[in-house]
C-alpha cells in the first residue's frame, strides 16, 4: 500500500529516471548504497565456514603451524607469497590472511639464503677518474679458452688505454711464465707508449702474484684491481668519436684511400702538437659528459643503502650462476649466509683493523717437518684499529 501510494503521488509530475554511477556519486544516501543480504547456513559439525572455506580461529600456534606445513614441508618446496596464498585460500580463511603469509615468507630464513634477490642494486655507480693523457691510466685483462693457433698461442693479453680507448691484443700462451709476460708488456707497451702510471685489472693470480707487484713497483706504477665478482670495474664505456687512430696520433690515418687529403706538410710541423692537445680536450669533454649520463642510467635503477650498528644483514657468497656457492654446488646452493650482526669497529688509515682476542683458552707447540708450529685457542674478539 504504501509504494501505490507513492507511486499516485508521483504520477502527476512530468519525471524522467536518468542513470548515475556510483563512482561519480560523491556524496551517497543510504538507499544507493543499500547492501544486499547473504545467506547463511547452520551446521552441525562444530565447524566455521567462510562460504566453502574453513575459518582458522586466532590462535598463533594453529596458524602458524599451517603456515609452516604450506611452506616448509617437503611437498610445498618454500613457494612465494602470491603462489601460497592462491593454494591456502582455496581450503582456509582469516582476517589478514594475505598479510600473515607474506610476512611469513619475507621471514623465511632458507628463501632469503636460496632464492634469486629481486631487488634493485644497492649503492650508486662510481666510474673512474678521466685520465690526463694517452697511456697514463691503462686496463687490462686476459681472455683464454681460445683455439690453438699454428703459432701455439691460445689466449689473448687486451690492454686498454682508457683515455683513446686505443687496444693492443696480444697472443700468448695460458701457461705463459712471469718473466715472458713481463718482456711482453715491456717490449709491447712500455717501449711503445711509456711507463702507464696506474693500471686496472681483475684478480687474476697472474696480476696479483709477487713477481708483478714488485714488476710494477719498480716502474712506478700503481696497481688497482677489480672487486671480486664484480668485473663491471675493468669494463669499458662505449666510444663517441670517428676511431682511436685519431685521437692516439692528433692525424687521420695516412692510406691510399686519402693520400691526397694527407700530406706531409699536415703530418709535421708545430700546429700537430696543438692540435693533439685539442683533441685530447675534446676527448676529456665528451668522456665526462658520457659518464654523467650513464651514471644517470644506472642510479635510476639503484638505491642507497644506509646501516647502523646492530642491523643484521646477509653475506653474499655467490660469485654467479651455476657455479660453486658456498659449502654447495648447484642452484639449490645457498647465495647468502648469515644473518650476522653488525658491530662498530675503528678502521685505520690503510683500511686495515685487528682484533684483539678477550681470553686465550688453550696453546699447543707442536712441530711438523722442520718447521715449528704453535695453535692458539681463543674465546671473544676485540676490535682494534693497527
Amino acid at each position: 500500500m504504501r509504494q501505490r501510494r507513492r507511486i499516485e503521488l508521483l504520477k502527476d509530475y512530468d519525471c524522467i529516471i536518468q542513470y548515475h554511477p556510483g563512482k561519480a556519486n560523491v556524496v551517497a544516501d543510504t538507499l544507493s548504497r543499500k547492501s544486499v543480504g547473504s545467506l547463511a547456513a547452520i551446521r552441525d559439525d562444530g565447524i566455521l565456514r567462510f562460504r566453502t572455506r574453513l575459518c582458522v580461529s586466532n590462535d598463533g600456534n594453529l596458524r602458524r603451524e599451517l603456515l609452516e606445513e604450506a611452506h616448509c614441508s617437503r611437498l610445498a618446496i618454500h613457494p612465494g607469497g602470491t603462489k601460497m596464498y592462491k593454494d591456502l585460500r582455496q581450503n582456509y580463511w582469516w582476517s589478514g590472511m594475505k598479510r600473515d603469509i607474506a610476512k611469513f615468507v619475507a621471514q623465511c630464513l632458507v628463501c632469503q639464503q636460496v632464492k634469486a634477490e629481486h631487488q634493485r642494486p644497492a649503492e650508486f655507480l662510481q666510474p673512474l677518474s678521466i685520465p690526463e693523457w694517452k697511456w697514463e691510466h691503462i686496463i687490462m685483462d686476459l681472455v683464454t679458452g681460445l683455439p690453438r693457433t699454428l703459432g701455439g698461442n691460445n689466449a689473448i693479453w687486451v690492454i686498454v688505454d682508457r683515455l683513446t680507448k686505443s687496444t693492443h691484443f696480444l697472443p700468448m700462451k695460458v701457461n705463459f711464465s712471469m718473466d715472458c709476460l713481463a718482456s711482453l708488456y715491456v717490449k709491447e707497451i712500455v717501449r711503445m707508449h711509456g711507463v702507464p702510471i696506474s693500471i686496472v685489472s681483475d684478480r687474476d693470480p697472474r696480476f696479483t702474484s709477487r713477481f708483478w707487484h714488485s714488476l710494477q713497483k719498480a716502474l712506478g706504477t700503481k696497481l688497482s684491481f677489480s672487486t671480486a665478482f664484480h668485473p663491471q670495474t675493468d669494463g669499458q664505456s662505449d666510444r663517441h668519436w670517428d676511431g682511436p687512430f685519431e685521437a692516439l696520433y692528433g692525424r687521420r690515418c695516412r692510406s691510399p684511400v686519402c693520400w691526397d687529403d694527407v700530406r706531409e706538410k699536415k703530418l709535421l710541423g708545430p700546429e700537430l702538437v696543438q692540435l693533439t692537445v685539442e683533441k685530447v680536450s675534446l676527448i676529456k669533454e665528451r668522456l665526462k659528459v658520457a659518464q654523467s649520463r650513464q651514471k644517470s642510467y644506472v642510479d635510476n635503477r639503484r638505491q642507497d643503502l644506509e646501516f647502523e650498528v646492530g642491523d643484521h644483514v646477509f653475506l653474499k657468497v655467490s660469485p654467479m650462476k651455476f657455479i660453486m656457492r658456498f659449502g654447495r654446488k648447484g642452484k639449490l646452493g645457498p647465495r647468502f649466509v648469515g644473518p650476522f650482526e653488525l658491530e662498530p669497529i675503528q678502521i685505520s688509515e690503510n683500511l686495515t683493523y685487528e682484533e684483539v682476542p678477550v681470553q686465550i683458552v688453550d696453546v699447543m707447540d707442536k712441530k711438523v717437518s722442520k718447521e715449528r708450529e704453535v695453535e692458539v685457542r681463543f674465546q671473544g674478539l676485540k676490535n682494534k684499529p693497527l
